[in-house]
C-alpha cells in the first residue's frame, strides 16, 4: 500500500491530511510507525451484542460486538502510535463503561473531558430509553491548550 500498512487493510479516504482505514484495528495499528499519529477519534464496538430492532429492514447483530477482551490490546496499540503530548477522542457505552475506563489508566491516559452528544432519536431500552452518546477525551502527556 506503500505506507507500511497490512495488505488485509484497505484506505477508505485520504485528502493528503486525514486518512481513514478499514480493517482489523490490530493489524492497522501494528503496521504503524511509533508516535507517528497527531490525533485519534474512535467509536469502537461496545460488546453489547448490538443489533437494530427499530427499522423496517432487520440487520443482523453487529459482528463480534460479544465481548471486551480487545480493549487493553487495542489502545496500548492506541497509546504506541499516537505521538507525545497528543489526544485520542474515544466514544464509550455508559453500560459497559469500566470496562475501557480501568485500561485506559493502567496504559497510563490522563483523562481530559467527558462529550455528551444529544440525539435526535432515542435508543432501545426497557426501564429507560437513552438519548445520548458519550465520549471521553484522553490524553498522552500534556498536549498544548489549543
Amino acid at each position: 500500500m506503500g505506507d507500511g500498512l497490512n495488505y488485509m487493510a484497505k484506505l477508505k479516504y485520504d485528502d493528503g491530511l486525514i486518512k481513514i482505514y478499514l480493517g482489523n484495528n490490530l493489524d492497522i495499528l501494528s503496521s504503524m510507525e511509533s508516535e507517528s499519529v497527531d490525533c485519534i477519534i474512535t467509536d469502537p464496538p461496545y460488546g453489547i451484542e448490538f443489533q437494530s430492532n427499530r427499522r423496517i429492514e432487520k440487520l443482523d447483530k453487529l459482528e463480534n460486538d460479544d465481548n471486551l477482551d480487545w480493549v487493553e490490546a487495542t489502545f496500548t496499540e492506541i497509546w504506541r502510535v499516537m505521538k507525545k503530548n497528543s489526544l485520542c477522542l474515544s466514544f464509550c457505552p455508559w453500560s459497559e463503561v469500566e470496562h475501557f475506563i480501568i485500561p485506559w489508566k493502567k496504559i497510563g491516559f490522563r483523562f481530559i473531558s467527558k462529550f455528551v452528544f444529544i440525539k435526535n432519536n432515542f435508543g432501545m431500552g426497557y426501564f429507560t430509553r437513552s438519548g445520548h452518546e458519550e465520549a471521553f477525551l484522553l490524553a498522552k502527556g500534556k498536549p498544548p491548550v489549543p
